[in-house]
């Protein structure tokens, strides 16, 4: 909990059965935080994988090994 509180990460207990109350965010909110990352994500990914396929970084039998 320290290491959250550090990064100000803020953790909030949801009580069972509200979830419910919840899901118009699925559509809204997380829907639009989720569509932002998977465009990062795949900026960056397209990026590592142009590195090492450029004249000169790639393997000789052409496999790429991104590390994560």
């Amino acid at each position: 909990m320290s290491k959250l509180a550090f990064l100000n990460v803020v953790v909030v207990s949801v009580p069972t059965n509200v979830t419910f109350f919840f899901q118009p965010l699925d559509l809204t909110v997380n829907s639009e935080v989720k569509r932002f990352m998977k465009k990062k994500f795949t900026t960056w990914y397209s990026e590592e994988v142009q590195k090492h396929v450029s004249p000169g970084n790639g393997d000789a039998n052409g496999e790429v090994n991104i590390n994560l």
